[in-house]
């Protein structure tokens, strides 16, 4: 990347704190990370997206002239070989693997787009913000006297969570945690259905 937008040398550098990494420059372009030095790959799309040429097809000059021009061009292998692939999120790909090739063009894609996966104190603010609703939710579905009114409360927050998990990430690159919010919402749907639902009586026998 630094070769394709001619950054010099004393343009690029890493930005240290005193316990962590913020993120890397190169050039005028800022790249987040967490504090490891990690990013998140913004995936195109599932495997295939990218068009891929045969090496064969270059030797024997059977590829589609000017195909190469003015694009950046990644060379590797397209095999199962398990050195030659990276796991990824498993709606990508049938398989839970991608050709690493296609893992660095997507990676340099996210890069040269500036189209970041963010998860910093916004995103954990409202991740907190949503576990505090829904556990707040817990004292709102006790004193509903109907559970189908209760579930249905529950299920309305829910689908606004989901809808705002799926925008924020759809077309912002804002990346929410889904994982935590719903398990504090579904403790709470157990437990408003343990307290509403009926209990079979015990059947006592007495003894003279």
């Amino acid at each position: 990347m630094r070769l394709y937008f001619r950054v010099p040398d004393e343009a690029f550098g890493l930005l240290y704190t005193d316990t962590d990494l913020k993120y890397l420059q190169v050039g005028p372009r800022t790249i987040p990370s967490d504090r490891s030095g990690a990013a998140l790959v913004n995936f195109r799309g599932p495997q295939g997206t990218y068009s891929t040429i045969l090496l064969s097809e270059v030797l024997d000059g059977s590829f589609q002239k000017g195909v190469f021009k003015d694009k950046i061009v990644l060379v590797g292998g397209w095999t199962a070989d398990v050195r030659n692939r990276l796991s990824v999120p498993g709606a990508l790909t049938p398989f839970g693997w991608m050709p690493s090739v296609e893992f660095h063009a997507n990676a340099l894609e996210t890069l040269l787009n500036e189209r970041y996966i963010r998860h910093g104190s916004f995103e954990v603010f409202c991740d907190v913000a949503w576990i505090f609703i829904f556990g707040l939710g817990l004292c709102l579905l006790l004193r509903m006297p109907s559970v189908f009114r209760g579930l249905a409360t529950g299920s309305i927050l829910y689908l606004t969570f989901l809808a705002n998990v799926y925008i924020g990430f759809t077309y912002f690159d804002r990346w929410f945690n889904v994982v935590a919010p719903s398990s504090v919402l579904l403790m709470n749907w157990g437990m408003f259905l343990l307290i509403h639902f009926p209990h079979p009586a015990k059947k006592t026998v007495e003894g003279k």
